[in-house]
């Protein structure tokens, strides 16, 4: 008897999926094992917390926001100040008044405008942020457990196929980096069980000092901090460049710091992904501080524009919580043998919700 078309087609189908997965199989590995064995770590309340440190809520807040100066910003890809085109209005996740998201006819660069004056009225300096948005993450990911600890073995499920894709570094570099924007230092903790010497800059002090309390080395900055430092192995910006006013600026301060031949790895929203495309203004990347919206090519080209090589991209579902990880060996590869003065795609499918860059200062 002939099988029906609903299992003709799952036949068809299955060896297609199984081949997608196994392409960024992660191999067993002595420093990227599957499970980690380390004992929760206890987080102290938030009045512990910020007991000396108060912020103006008033003023840090979604609803502060609504009332905040705006600017409408020039394209942060070329500089052009008018003319854009209003692709979505009356946007239901964003609180400044009479956003919208535009794009440059010039170099198809996509933005919010008017956006917020000062990134001081962001509600990520509050310590409401932290125990009304950060900490009911961290509790949905299961990152703090029943007993509200912080679960480091939860997290290191969660952050290794990231600390895999570091492994695109050059094999004579030191593995020591700097991850720009790291909230309270997932990743960065999760760098540390990988072996890696890392260091965590942080804007704001609230969430930086949840972080700290769980072992982490976490600066107070944004990517101007990047001045302090040369010769870096490796530099992390994940979800950041999408947050900042100039984000072609913090590509220059990442070129500046890292050593010759260092790695520079970014993840933003894609927003040529499918997801963009089905729920439009309803996006849930589209709120309030995030001021740039980056596809492949906008990307692609700033980095390479700022001086970067070799610059490799892909698309992966999953976001910001990838699901497998990222192929950081075979990109080295890749990169040691391709052209320089590019950028190019991994793989034939773009439209996956997250979108990575790893790029090579030249040496």
């Amino acid at each position: 008897m002939r099988p029906g078309l609903g299992a003709r087609v799952r036949d068809w189908i299955a060896p297609l999926v199984r081949r997608k997965a196994e392409r960024f199989v992660l191999p067993e590995h002595e420093r990227f094992p599957l499970e980690q064995r380390f004992e929760p770590i206890p987080i102290p309340s938030p009045d512990e917390l910020f007991a000396d440190l108060r912020s103006d809520e008033t003023r840090s807040s979604p609803r502060a926001l609504r009332e905040a100066p705006t600017i409408q910003p020039p394209c942060p890809g070329c500089g052009r100040i008018d003319g854009f085109s209003i692709l979505y209005t009356e946007l239901p996740n964003i609180d400044t008044r009479d956003s919208a998201i535009v794009e440059c006819p010039t170099c198809s660069y996509v933005f919010l405008s008017p956006r917020q004056r000062e990134l001081s009225d962001s509600w990520w300096n509050a310590e409401t942020y932290v125990t009304d948005c950060l900490i009911p993450r961290m509790r949905k990911e299961k990152q703090i457990d029943a007993q509200g600890r912080f679960d480091p073995n939860r997290n290191w499920i969660l952050q290794r196929a990231i600390a895999y894709g570091l492994e695109a570094i050059a094999e004579d570099l030191p593995r020591r980096v700097l991850d720009v924007g790291c909230s309270f230092g997932g990743l960065v903790h999760a760098l540390r069980c990988a072996g890696w010497d890392t260091t965590g800059i942080e804007p704001s002090e609230h969430v930086a000092r949840l972080g700290r309390t769980l072992g982490n080395d976490i600066r107070i900055g944004t990517h101007d901090a990047l001045r302090e430092h040369d010769d870096v192995p490796c530099i992390v910006m994940t979800e950041v460049l999408e947050h900042c006013f100039d984000p072609r600026e913090a590509i220059r301060a990442a070129y500046r710091a890292l050593a010759p031949g260092g790695l520079f790895f970014v993840s933003v929203p894609n927003f040529d992904g499918r997801t963009r495309k089905q729920m439009g203004k309803a996006w849930g990347e589209f709120v309030s501080d995030h001021f740039s919206h980056f596809t492949g090519t906008t990307l692609g080209r700033m980095l390479v524009d700022e001086g970067f090589v070799n610059v490799k991209l892909l698309t992966t579902e999953g976001f910001p919580i990838l699901v497998t990880p990222l192929p950081g060996p075979a990109i080295r590869a890749m990169q040691a043998r391709q052209p320089w003065d590019t950028w190019s795609w991994i793989t034939e499918e773009h439209s996956g919700a997250a979108l990575y860059a790893w790029a090579i200062k030249p040496r």
